[in-house]
């Protein structure tokens, strides 16, 4: 587990360079640490607030299924990756309603 928002001066720079932010105003806005190359295991990620941001299950660095949130708790998106490639299986708005994906 790796809390992205305020860890990156502290985090070895194996792991940091892999740590993507987009600033608006010099604010960090997101922030995201990418699992180590070959990683197998269960990657999570926060936001600021402390509430989970997504959880991505890997296998020899190649991402596996997933699931993301909205901050306020509902499930966003689930989804899987077949060769590679990013399949989203369902997407929900912030009130917890199911959308159609195609």
């Amino acid at each position: 587990m790796t809390q992205c928002y305020w860890m990156p001066e502290y985090l070895p720079e194996w792991l940091n360079h892999h740590a993507f932010r987009e600033t608006l105003d010099g604010t960090i806005v997101d922030l995201y640490i990418a699992s180590p190359e070959n990683y197998t295991g269960i990657w999570k990620d926060w936001y600021a607030s402390g509430k989970k941001f997504s959880v991505t299950e890997y296998v020899n660095g190649s991402p596996i299924s997933g699931k993301t949130w909205h901050e306020n708790g509902k499930v966003k998106y689930t989804m899987k990756w077949i060769k590679n490639e990013l399949v989203i299986l369902s997407y929900h708005d912030s009130d917890g309603a199911n959308v159609i994906y195609d």
